[in-house]
């Protein structure tokens, strides 16, 4: 038995022993897989071809199956005929399946012949064309199955092959000169990836993938990796010449997404268009450049440093490293701009794995054998600032820098004083503030939130109240050329306490920016505050003092809750402070809601706010209100303008048929002309080309924007578009005069509004296009073979507010801060002359020209919110608009004189019947008046009386009016019939650009009650009585012909691109510590 189970298990055995062996032999048809793509990368949004080489090892090969699966939220799509293989005899088909979120796509090479399509012992190649995803970051993997022959049955081997995210970059590079074809090669393109520590350590950046550029300025690079790592990407273009010194560079980019620097499909849904918002297919500018070596000492020898390069003119840093630990930087930077560069070494903050560690025996300032050990490992370091001029940063120039960080305490002291007529008995210092300032530049000292006070200051042992001939007197232990900001508060309270509300007592501060190498006594003055008192109970309030309160609100009044930055500029002559950025530190914005000291003798307080889902917003604050609200206008990534209706409500234009042209043009002489040549553009407005961000790429450029039924223009020189910090770049033009007067028959006189909330330092000056007809019947017929001048009577704030006007005695004395540069001879006369400045006809750079071949007048102005531009002249006089004369009687006697219009201006509706219009809506002021058409007949409705809650309306066809107070309507009969035709209603009285009422006029059929005529009382025609009560101008009539559609446009598509420049540059998530780096070397003031 036992022998014959042995032999039993031995066969059991062997017949398991031979099955695994069939199947091992079956399996051993093998084959090997091949890429041959250059790289192992997809490029995003292009059509990528993959080749895979395959070679039978055991048995020929008869079936090739790729497959890779494709999401339907960001699909990879098979590109149909992009298919190919150098086998021969082969069937090819799709047999794609949608398993819902995704799809797997399965695509089949076969021949099942004997031959198969891959003999064995040979290879083939075979490749597929893909449409790649637009922006998911996954790795592309494919499966690669392949079946031969082994008798009846067919097994399969299989490979998984991967691809990563990369995309590809494409542009052209031009020359200094700028011109249109002036194409520069071999440029250096060069593109960087950027990945930031999670932990808050520094960032560091890899060369990804560089070119040259070709004869024809023509670049491109492929395969720049998008992996996830990156965070970001920067391009740099610099041109070396024979001698490998840099001599041109571009305009320095911030850091933008993978998404930024190449197209995703295109097309919406319908067919709708995409909003090209990448730099893909740019054209970067080049300009003399010039190379900086950074380099620090510690007296002795070399150290480690970070560092900042800040351009003067923009106010934030161009490059940047300011965790990095280097001996040694080489930068190359656009020439003939002011820089300041600032040399650090970053403190390091508890827990951080980065900056350098207070090393107390190494550091210690107070040692006088060690206060200058420069130890880098261990000391970390103030900012240094050294500043660049423009007459230094030359092309072609290498600048070496080997800036010291030697510290040592000096000491600064002097008096506090208290501003004349202050409260001066029952006050105290309660607080100090000390501020180390990362920079200065020409256009002032920048104030980040975080104290730079190294913990030694004490507020009872470094003030002094009983010193002789001061207030107080103060004596601090400060770093030596470091800047600050030393900022004193005192009120009715005990010395360094006042938590409680002083009430009526006054609450002053003192402000002193200062930098010092040796000891220095400077003396401080304490001003009054502005605003209402707050404590550190608070909110967002760090200082028990008077502060302004200023609220961020959206359109519809509500709190914006969301992320915003905010800077408040400030101008102080008399407390000696000049121009003060302050940055908000966005912690203490609470709800949309924070609180900032300013001193009420301030030449002014502006607040900058730049809002995640909104433009850029500066807005000056009234100093003598305690609270202001700032609204910050919700944008979306539409494209378009807006303007406002006669209602004064904002309506969204139609770029396709809108009548405004939007163009970025080059800075050349030859393109800073009006009408300057389409050679000239860099990117212009249209519904389908608009690209703002390419115009970044030039830098400065010339921004037009004119309205092409008219060719009413405005020109903004050496725009800065690199400048981040846009509150909205709201324009106002007219389409036509906004009023047009003829006097004696001969004299024309034309008035425009314009205006532009664009800052004044991001732009050279304006200038200002105003056509006009040489055809004597036109309505904006201008006679230019005689003189004619312009003036500027009224200048406006941003608020609309009226701060200058010539005709109420206003001088060149009373302009405020906003618009001295009109004092400058070259612009003084226009608002300084009763007739203006004369138009030439011949120099085109002068203040006021007049080209006659092509009818316009060209103003130039060096910045504005918003003017009244007057424009005076000569007129034939015309059949429409002609002087007359008229009887008119007047007690017991009668005469004969010259008359004139009484309305300034009327606005032309009466192109249709009111009964077909149904009803329409205007604004008017005092002596203004619109058009309507009733049964084939013109009449006018005029407002002759204006006050905040009324209006008198007149109707001049059969005179009549009525009061109306806000809500209230009346009804008037224009036919004589008994049936009232017109109902007026006075909806509101609106502020904007001068008062004016809100009125709708409706067309009714209503019959009047048989016992009363009517609701309104029988007058006389203004127009038609030159005695009425309200004062006529002599001499004038109004051209009745006129058309005055007013436009107000805001331009939404530049400020998507600058709020998506602004985002990138500054990070809306960033905390303030990324945004203005400085040495923190404790914690924050103590007071004992």
């Amino acid at each position: 038995m036992v022998g014959k189970y042995s032999r039993l298990s031995l066969l059991a055995a062997f017949s398991i022993v031979f099955i695994l062996a069939i199947a091992g032999f079956a399996s051993a048809m093998n084959a090997n897989f091949t890429i041959n793509n250059p790289s192992s990368f997809y490029n995003f949004g292009q059509n990528d071809t993959f080749n895979f080489s395959i070679g039978a090892m055991t048995e020929n090969i008869t079936h090739v199956v790729i497959l890779f699966t494709s999401t339907d939220a960001d699909p990879d799509i098979f590109v149909v005929d992009g298919n190919g293989t150098t086998a021969s005899n082969i069937t090819f088909r799709n047999a794609s399946s949608d398993a819902g979120a995704s799809t797997t796509i399965n695509l089949t090479f076969e021949n099942t012949t004997a031959a198969g399509i891959i003999p064995n012992g040979t290879t083939r190649n075979f490749w597929i064309t893909v449409r790649s995803r637009s922006n998911s970051q996954s790795a592309m993997a494919f499966t690669i199955n392949t079946t031969g022959i082994t008798g009846a049955t067919n097994l399969s081997v299989t490979s998984s092959l991967q691809f990563y995210p990369a995309f590809a970059f494409t542009g052209y590079v031009r020359n200094e000169t700028g011109c249109s074809t002036c194409w520069q090669n071999g440029t250096n393109v060069t593109i960087y990836g950027i990945t930031r520590d999670p932990t808050g350590g520094p960032s560091t950046s890899a060369a990804l993938s560089s070119t040259m550029t070709n004869l024809s300025g023509y670049f491109r690079l492929a395969n720049v990796n998008a992996s996830p790592n990156f965070q970001g990407y920067q391009l740099k273009t610099i041109f070396y010449n024979v001698s490998g010194l840099a001599t041109k560079t571009g305009m320095p980019l911030p850091e933008f997404p993978s998404f930024m620097y190449y197209n995703s499909r295109g097309g919406g849904e319908g067919g709708e268009e995409m909003f090209d918002m990448t730099l893909n297919g740019g054209t970067f500018y080049l300009q003399p450049g010039f190379t900086i070596n950074l380099t620090a000492t510690n007296g002795t020898s070399n150290v480690s440093f970070g560092y900042e390069v800040i351009d003067n003119a923009l106010g934030f840093p161009v490059e940047s490293q300011f965790q990095k630990k280097t001996y040694n930087e080489v930068i190359v930077l656009p020439a003939n701009r002011a820089y300041t560069i600032s040399f650090f070494r970053m403190f390091s903050f508890p827990g951080s794995s980065f900056g350098y560690l207070m090393d107390p025996t190494a550091c210690d300032m107070n040692n006088l054998s060690r206060r200058d050990n420069m130890n880098d490992s261990t000391c970390p370091a103030p900012p240094k600032a050294y500043n660049i001029n423009k007459s230094t940063a030359v092309g072609g120039a290498v600048i070496q820098t080997n800036q010291s960080l030697v510290m040592r305490k000096t000491t600064i002291h002097g008096c506090i004083n208290v501003q004349a007529g202050a409260n001066n008995s029952d006050i105290n210092i309660t607080s100090i503030s000390i501020k180390m300032l990362p920079w200065t530049t020409d256009t002032g000292s920048f104030v980040p939130p975080r104290s730079g006070d190294d913990g030694s200051i004490n507020l009872t042992r470094d003030i002094n109240i009983t010193y002789p001939g001061c207030f107080a007197y103060y004596n601090f232990s400060l770093l030596n050329q470091t800047g600050y900001m030393l900022e004193f508060y005192a009120g009715n309270a005990s010395l360094g306490n006042a938590s409680a509300n002083p009430a009526a007592a006054n609450n002053l501060a003192a402000f002193q920016n200062l930098t010092t190498n040796d000891n220095l006594e400077v003396n401080v003055t304490l001003y009054k505050l502005a605003g209402n008192f707050y404590n550190t109970n608070t909110s967002g309030v760090s200082v028990n003092t008077s502060l302004m309160k200023v609220n961020i609100i959206n359109s519809t009044g509500g709190l914006v809750t969301t992320n915003v930055n905010v800077n408040l500029k400030v101008r102080n002559r008399a407390a000696g402070i000049g121009t003060v950025y302050y940055i908000v530190d966005s912690q203490s914005i609470s709800n949309g809601t924070f609180y900032v000291p300013v001193l009420n003798n301030s030449n002014y307080a502006k607040v900058m706010v730049f809002s995640q889902n909104g433009p850029p917003r500066e807005t000056s604050m009234n100093l003598s209100a305690s609270e202001i609200n700032i609204t910050v206008r919700s944008m979306g990534m539409e494209k378009g303008f807006r303007k406002f209706q006669d209602n004064g409500t904002l309506d969204t234009v139609n770029t396709t048929s809108t009548p405004i042209q939007m163009r970025f043009l080059q800075t050349t002489p030859e393109c800073s002309i009006p009408d300057a040549p389409s050679s000239c553009e860099i990117t212009n407005m249209s519904a389908g080309n608009f690209n703002p961000l390419k115009a970044l790429l030039a830098g400065k450029v010339n921004m037009e924007i004119k309205i092409t039924s008219t060719n009413v223009s405005l020109i903004f020189h050496d725009y800065d578009m690199m400048s981040a910090k846009q509150p909205p770049m709201e324009s106002i033009l007219e389409e036509n005069a906004s009023a047009r007067t003829n006097e004696a028959g001969t004299s024309v006189q034309e008035t425009w509004n314009f205006g532009s909330f664009a800052p004044a330092d991001s732009y050279t000056n304006v200038t200002i296009i105003i056509p006009y007809s040489d055809s004597s019947s036109a309505s904006t017929y201008l006679n230019d073979s005689a003189a004619a001048n312009l003036s500027i009577p009224l200048l406006y704030d941003e608020n609309s507010n009226l701060l200058y006007n010539s005709s109420r005695g206003d001088v060149p004395a009373n302009l405020t801060e906003d618009f001295l540069e009109y004092n400058n001879s070259f612009y003084r006369a226009l608002i300084n002359s009763t007739n203006g400045i004369n138009v030439s006809k011949e120099d085109i750079s002068s203040v006021a020209f007049m080209n006659t071949s092509a009818n316009y007048l060209a103003l130039k102005v060096p910045h504005f919110s918003t003017i009244g531009a007057v424009v005076s002249g000569s007129a034939l006089a015309t059949t429409s608009s002609s002087t007359t004369s008229t009887s008119t009687s007047s007690g017991s006697g009668s005469g004969s004189g010259t008359t004139s219009s009484y309305w300034q201006n009327t606005f032309a509706k009466d192109d249709k019947e009111l009964s077909v219009l149904a009803s329409i809506n205007q604004l008017l002021r005092i002596r203004e008046r619109v058009s309507i058409k009733v049964n084939s007949e013109t009449h006018h409705v005029g407002v002759v009386e204006l006050s905040s809650t009324s209006a008198t309306v007149n109707i001049s066809s059969i005179p009549q009016q009525a009061v109306l107070k806000t809500g209230e309507s009346a009804k008037f009969d224009l036919t004589n019939d008994n049936y009232y035709d017109v109902l007026i209603t006075l909806n509101s009285i609106v502020s904007s650009y001068g008062t004016k009422a809100n009125l709708t006029i409706a067309s009714i059929r209503e019959m009047k009650p048989s016992a009363n005529a009517g609701t309104t009382d029988s007058v006389e025609d203004p127009s038609e009585d030159a005695t009425n009560s309200i004062s006529q101008p002599q001499g004038l009539i109004v051209d009745k012909k006129m058309p005055t559609t007013v436009w107000i446009i805001v331009i939404i598509i530049v400020l998507v691109a600058l709020a998506v420049v602004y985002y990138f540059v500054w990070g809306k998530d960033k905390d303030i510590r990324s945004r203005v780096k400085i040495g923190q070397h404790s914690k924050d003031i103590k007071v004992h």
